[in-house]
């Protein structure tokens, strides 16, 4: 392997004074071998450095003969380092053959594949600290848990419920916050609760909140164990740039998986197979996904719909959905901060079906929908 790490001197916040290094790595597969398990680590930032932010060849998280991966991270200057007039320092890249055994190693070089000098940054003297050092100039940490529920009072749990608390570490606003999670579809939005403003921005100290029921499978039971990781990602405002943590189980100081005990759970059956919703809309006029389907709807008139954005505002809701025209197509009838008939953006928004008389075997539903008009 090869890695290269370069320093950039950054004015985040915009004040007039330096006050950062803005340092951005790559790695390289230089053998003829693919390679798996790449861990980049780097002393000055406490250990591994999260990423990649971009993979050169398929996003599969396999370093591929000749691939190269890109990382970047933001480091706060010292005090130390302004009177030092210099930042020196090194990474270091480790990963292991694909399917194989052994260990490919490198450290990095300021300007080349084949070398391994540190990189050099030099700190002018009217450089300013970092937020004196006392708090990280960027910083984001999430907690996951998981609980058993049991969604049919059946009286055996048959789902789990993930609870996530992000929070923001340092001291510059975070905006663009996201949730990753592969064991729930991908990126979470849906209602965020704790969020002070209301306005889209993870202040410091600020935590936010989200909760997702995972229905179990019988993979699952047969596992015994359901560990998971999710990682919460944000944009430092005024910064091309973001920053990323994953999740730990019970602590934001470290990256421990969240495991569930399911050997005793049972698994869902709403008994009626007539009955799916399906949570992809394509609004784009071509017949096919236009709006939002529930399967077998219309058997059950008596019921509400309401959607909500990422941040917990509603932007729509209606009685009796599926009867006849009375359909959502992507379009917010929201009040307030949504304008009335505005096309909403690609994205992940949450809903809730609730039914007054009949319905396919509960009461309530709740869960993601997406919307994509790429």
């Amino acid at each position: 392997m090869g890695l290269i790490k370069t320093g950039e001197l950054v004015d985040v916040d915009a004040d007039g004074c330096i006050e950062s290094i803005l340092y951005t790595f790559t790695v390289t597969n230089l053998g003829d071998v693919d390679l798996e398990e790449v861990l980049l680590e780097d002393p000055l930032f406490g250990g591994p450095v999260p990423g990649p932010d971009s993979e050169s060849l398929a996003e599969d998280g396999i370093l591929q003969v000749n691939e190269v991966w890109t990382y970047t991270a933001l480091y706060a200057l010292t005090q130390q380092d302004i009177d030092n007039g210099v930042v020196v320092n090194q990474a270091t890249v480790t990963a292991k053959p694909l399917g194989g055994e052994g260990q490919a190693i490198d450290q990095s070089d300021d300007n080349s594949n084949l070398e391994n000098d540190p990189t050099r940054t030099e700190v002018p003297e009217d450089a300013c600290p970092g937020d004196n050092g006392e708090t990280p100039l960027f910083g984001i940490a999430l907690i996951k848990t998981g609980e058993g529920v049991d969604t049919d009072n059946d009286g055996c749990d048959d789902s789990i419920r993930y609870d996530f608390t992000v929070i923001n570490a340092g001291s510059t606003n975070l905006e663009n916050v996201e949730i990753q999670d592969e064991l729930l579809g991908g990126p979470l939005s849906g209602l965020v609760v704790g969020e002070e403003t209301q306005d889209g921005v993870l202040q410091p100290g600020e935590e936010w909140r989200y909760t997702v029921i995972y229905n179990i499978t019988q993979e699952d039971i047969d596992g015994t164990f359901i560990d998971n990781q999710a990682s919460a990602i944000a944009n430092p405002i005024g910064v091309n740039d973001s920053i990323s943590d994953l999740s730990d189980d019970d602590s934001y100081q470290e990256n421990e998986m969240t495991r569930t005990n399911v050997s005793d759970f049972c698994l869902l059956d709403s008994g009626n197979t007539d009955f799916k919703i399906y949570n992809g809309i394509t609004p784009n006029d071509d017949g096919f996904n236009d709006y939002f389907q529930i399967l077998g709807i219309e058997n059950y008139p008596n019921n509400n719909v309401k959607i909500f954005n990422r941040w917990g505002v509603e932007i729509y809701n209606r009685d009796n959905y599926g009867q006849g025209d009375n359909l959502f197509r992507g379009v917010s009838e929201g009040r307030e901060t949504i304008n009335k008939s505005r096309e909403l953006p690609s994205g992940t928004y949450f809903y809730i079906l609730t039914f007054t008389g009949e319905n396919p075997g509960e009461d309530t539903y709740s869960g993601y929908l997406y919307i994509n008009r790429d």
